[in-house]
Order: structure tokens, then C-alpha cells, then sequence
């Protein structure tokens, strides 16, 4: 039976199946994103879960927050559906390596109120001493929370046995902590409603059904893993082969791989993920590989890039991928995650469109004698069930028509609460108007349009570069870069507007790659980089960073965070292979960096 049941809640779900399907493949999990590792069944993860929950719940009472700190792999999954059978609100947080500052650690806990911090054994052992780290307010909430190891909890006979959830539609299941700055991350509140909600939404607009398997390499603390990869195939029932992202950013192959051997129908990742596949393409590693089971390859939670899709799909056509497979959506944290998706089995539209009018707000067909080159727009579907979108003018907040670009609104069943504590930003961003409306609309801060129904994303408001009263998307001016210049990674670059001396200037930020490093030649990039803004945009670009690799700085999620890039250029803190700032020839990268 597939998962349009009728549980109200996951634990409701988990249950049923750990009663019904308890010998069933829940989760696998790839050591090295190569070898099998662990495997769990419905019957055992129930079984955990209990156990954990026990634990919680010696310490804690259901609403509690417990942050859950594992590295990826089964302790998270367990741990993860612990909280949920206990009523405790999971928190989940990115795991800090050993030399990494724990400052948005400590303003999690401390927002969070978290009474309890969930681990493995071997972490604690290590990062229990650097807490203290964590800043005054944040090392004093870590010291007054209980931290638990969830792998000393032995499971008991009893908790072998099902049990009644206790858990309802309207309380809280997990704080989706997003990406923002540092000191001032912002916790959205997710409802067990809300959830269930978006776990129908997607079945449905995907096409979900018995013979759906995952695969996947996206972090489970962060929305599209966790709610995409992990709990969507729970609540359809069906087994879901996890590795660790840094298996995947190693070796991109062994997320195809895994694809290929688990005969996989649904993956996805970010567009730098496919992007990434591309690039360290080769023939040799491809030997045997078979993609001709994958049907849903979602692309999101950054802009969808055509140039992206095409490159993928010629690359690996001969390995049984079909582009129409390709599968661009749209979603957020604040709306659990999935807001909108094309149709399982149909190539996602590709509109060329006037790059002129599009910097003015505008999509209409490309002019022939037009000076700026057309874009290209990736549709990613129509809202899905429950939900509803509309376009407003970010400044008077009124709708626009099809085919004029403002914020992307949404409003439905799939809806977060709001954010943690914050009750001003709440009503600011999830309490917009529309005339004629009753209904409060989240303002997502991302511009688009809509044409014939389709929803076209084009950027953020914030990450606008706006020159002489033209607005452009980095996007746009990272792209044009890119294709011009070889030596440069697509995919890894920030753009971004800084003060000059007269007025806003346009930066580029750029990694290397890799195996280029050691013949740059900064002024001929430089060159090449400046008359391709210019051919593409009609926009000057006044400076070009040229960065090692690994070093343009992104969410969990994989979106690249230019304010902070911005903010490290402005500060002096980026060690640059190259600038055009500074005239100097080519720094030579030493050889561990080759």
C-alpha cells in the first residue's frame, strides 16, 4: 500500500508500517557513498525510535526541543524519529568539524531553548570539551541542556512492541534552521500537519508509487533531504539509499552509481550537483553504469540552469538517462519544502526570452535586432496540491500579471508556523496581503513570473545587481563568465555589486578549476570575462577574483551565499589565486593543491 493513507502524521506512519511491513527495507545507508554500510527495516526503526523516545522522555517532555547534532547516516534517521514518536520538536543541525567555529551552533541552541542534544558516542567524546566555544550565550544554553548519546540507548522488549502515537496534525515536529547569517539563523516551524501536507504534495506531483526507490546524497539536517529524501519514502513506504554529501562531492559517480545498482527512480540534487557530474565525467568510470530506471531527476533549491540540463543529458544519454526525466521544482523551508513541479515524464519548458526586458521586468519573446542577447528560463512547474502562488510588486504589494516578474507569494496547507520566537519577522513574511484576499501569503523573496500557468523563478530580491537603474541576476553575469572562460568553474562563482567611485560596481568572485590551476593566465581570463559581461549584459565588469577550488562559500542545500562572499571580499578575507585588482601575475598553487 502506498502512502495516501490515512495517517494524519508520520508517526502515525511509521507505526502502521512497523506493525504491517516490519520486515520491509526502510533505509540504507552507503559507507563512502560505495559500500553498504547499515540497512534498517520498518520493524527496527520502529524499534529505535521507541528506545530513543524512552530515553527523551526520562529527561524531557513532549515540546522540548532536542537538537540533533550526528553526522549523516543512521544515528540521525533514529535519532530524528525518536523526538518525533516522543512529541519532542527535532532540531536538526549541521555537525561541526573539528576546527570549525561554533558560534551558529551556539546561537541555534540558544534560539532554540534546546533542553536536550542528541549524539553519537565517538562526537561527544571530542566535541563535548569545545562547547565551551560557542559563545557566552550559547556555551551557557549548551551547558543547561542534557546531552545524550544515542547510541548507548539499548533497545528493551518493550519497545519491540507498536504503540498509539501521541502526536497530533497540529503540533510541532522539527525547527528547519536556514541559512542565514551566522549569529542570527532563524528557525522555521514545521507542524506534523504541515508535514504530512507536503509529503502528499510531492507523492503526488512526482508520481510516487510502489515501485518508487530513492537515492540520495543531500544533508538529512537540512529541508530537501530531510523532508525530500528521507521522509517522503516513509511515508510512501519504500526503501531510500543514502550517502553522506561529502561522499557525493569526493566522487560524483558514486551518486550515479548508487543509482544505477539500486535501480533508482527518484534522485535529485541542486543544479552544481549535476553540474558537478559533468565536469568530473569519465568514460572509464562509466563502465556498466545503467540509468534507464531513473524517472524523477529533480533539480532544485538553487536556479535551474538550461545549460546544466542539456549538458547532463548528452553527457549521459548514452547510459540510458532521458531528459525527460529532468524534473526542475521549486520550494523552501518555509513551505516545508516543495512549492511547485512540472509533470513526471514530460521535458521541462525552456523559453529563450528578451534579456532587455527581462532586466526591467518584463518576459517577452527575444528581438531580432535586439542589442542585449536573450536568456534562457527553466519552468518549474504549476503549485502543487494545496497550494496557491501569485506574483505582486515587491514595493506596493499588489498582483501583477503574466509575464511581468515581482515576489513570488505563496499561500496553502504545506505553510510553516512561522519562525521560532521571531513574531515581527513572522507577520512580516508570512502575513502579506492581497486586495480582495483574506488569506495571509508567505513572501518567499524570490522574483519570477508566471506564463500560462508555469512558474518561472529569476533570482532573489536581495541579490539583485542593480546598475544605472537596470536591474541583473548574478546568475546571469556568472554564466556569461563562464562560458567564455574554460579556466573557470561553472556552477562555483559569485557575483555580486560593491560601492565605487561612481556608484555600484559589478565583482565577480570565480573558482579555478582544478586541473587548470597551475596554467592561469589571469589578464587573458580577465579579458575574455570582461567582453563576454559586456556582449551578454551591456553591463561592465569591474573586477574578477579567481578563487581555489572549494572556496566560494554555500548553504547546506548547496546555494551559493553571496552576501557572504561579498562580505569577505569587502574584508580582505579571501586569498585569491588571482585579481584584477591587484595586477599581480597568477599566484602558483602549491602542490597539495594541485
Amino acid at each position: 500500500m502506498t502512502a495516501d493513507t490515512t495517517a494524519t502524521t508520520l508517526v502515525h506512519r511509521l507505526e502502521d508500517l512497523a506493525r504491517n511491513r516490519g520486515d520491509a527495507l526502510a533505509y540504507v545507508f552507503l559507507a563512502d557513498g560505495e559500500r553498504e554500510q547499515t540497512r534498517i527495516d520498518y520493524a527496527g526503526l520502529g524499534a529505535r525510535a521507541r528506545a530513543i523516545a524512552r530515553g527523551l522522555l526520562a529527561v524531557a517532555e513532549p515540546g522540548d526541543r532536542a537538537l540533533l547534532l550526528h553526522q549523516p547516516g543512521m544515528g540521525f534517521i533514529e535519532a530524528f524519529f525518536g523526538c518525533l514518536v516522543a512529541g519532542l520538536v527535532a532540531v536538526p543541525a549541521y555537525p561541526p568539524r573539528r576546527n570549525q567555529s561554533l558560534d551558529r551552533l551556539g546561537a541555534i541552541v540558544s534560539g532554540c531553548g534546546a533542553r536536550v542534544i542528541l549524539i553519537a558516542a565517538d562526537q561527544r567524546a571530542w566535541l563535548e570539551p569545545r562547547f565551551a566555544e560557542a559563545g557566552a550565550e550559547g556555551a551557557g544554553a549548551i551547558a543547561a541542556a542534557r546531552i545524550l548519546a544515542t547510541d548507548e540507548m539499548v533497545t528493551r522488549p518493550e519497545d519491540l512492541l507498536p504503540r498509539a502515537p501521541t502526536v497530533g496534525p497540529d503540533d510541532l515536529a522539527f525547527l528547519q534552521y536556514t541559512s542565514g547569517s551566522t549569529g542570527d539563523p532563524k528557525g522555521v516551524m514545521v507542524s506534523h500537519g504541515a508535514l504530512a501536507a507536503n509529503q502528499r504534495l510531492i507523492r503526488r506531483a512526482m508520481g510516487h508509487g510502489p515501485e518508487t526507490v530513492f537515492a540520495g546524497w543531500l544533508p538529512l539536517y537540512h529541508d530537501m533531504g530531510l523532508v525530500g529524501n528521507l521522509l517522503q519514502p516513509l511515508w510512501l513506504g519504500i526503501p531510500s539509499v543514502l550517502m553522506a554529501p561529502a561522499a557525493f562531492l569526493q566522487k560524483p559517480m558514486r551518486w550515479l552509481r548508487a543509482i544505477s545498482d539500486w535501480k533508482a527512480t527518484t534522485a535529485g540534487s541542486p543544479d552544481f550537483g549535476y553540474d558537478l557530474c559533468v565536469r568530473r565525467f569519465r568514460p572509464d568510470l562509466c563502465e556498466g553504469l545503467d540509468l534507464s530506471s531513473w524517472n524523477v531527476a529533480y533539480n532544485g533549491a538553487e536556479p535551474v540552469r538550461a545549460e546544466t540540463l542539456e549538458r547532463f543529458a548528452a553527457t549521459f544519454a548514452p547510459y540510458g538517462f532521458r531528459a525527460d526525466a529532468f524534473y526542475p521544482c521549486y520550494g523552501m523551508a518555509e513551505t516545508t519544502l516543495m512549492i511547485s513541479g512540472g509533470s513526471q515524464g514530460i521535458a521541462p519548458p525552456i523559453i529563450d526570452v528578451d534579456g532587455g526586458a527581462l532586466d526591467l521586468g518584463r518576459v517577452v519573446p527575444p528581438v531580432a535586432s535586439a542589442v542585449t542577447p536573450p536568456r534562457r528560463l527553466v519552468g518549474c512547474g504549476q503549485p502543487g496540491q494545496g497550494l496557491a502562488v501569485a506574483i505582486a510588486d515587491p514595493e506596493t504589494g499588489r498582483p501583477l500579471p503574466d509575464g511581468r516578474i515581482g515576489e513570488i507569494l505563496v499561500t496553502g496547507t504545506s505553510l510553516a508556523r512561522g519562525y521560532w520566537r521571531r513574531p515581527e519577522l513572522t507577520d512580516e513574511v508570512f502575513g502579506a496581503r492581497l486586495p480582495g484576499d483574506d488569506r495571509r501569503w508567505l513572501r518567499t523573496g524570490d522574483l519570477g513570473c508566471r506564463i500560462d500557468g508555469e512558474l518561472y523563478v529569476t533570482g532573489r530580491i536581495k541579490e539583485l545587481i542593480i546598475i544605472r537603474g537596470r536591474n541583473h541576476y548574478p546568475q546571469d553575469v556568472e554564466t556569461a563568465i563562464t562560458a567564455a572562460c574554460p579556466d573557470l568553474a561553472a556552477g562555483a562563482a559569485a557575483a555580486v555589486s560593491v560601492d565605487g567611485p561612481g556608484g555600484e560596481t559589478v565583482v565577480a568572485m570565480i573558482e579555478a578549476e582544478r586541473e587548470r590551476m597551475r596554467r592561469l593566465d589571469g589578464p587573458e581570463i580577465f579579458a575574455d570575462a570582461v567582453e563576454a559581461v559586456a556582449a551578454a549584459l551591456e553591463l561592465r565588469l569591474e573586477r574578477l577574483v579567481i578563487l581555489r577550488p572549494n572556496t566560494i562559500l554555500r548553504t547546506s542545500s548547496g546555494k551559493i551565499r553571496r552576501r557572504e562572499m561579498r562580505a569577505r571580499l569587502l574584508t580582505g578575507l579571501l586569498d585569491p589565486l588571482w585579481d584584477s585588482a591587484a595586477r599581480e601575475p597568477a599566484r602558483q598553487p602549491e602542490a597539495a593543491e594541485a
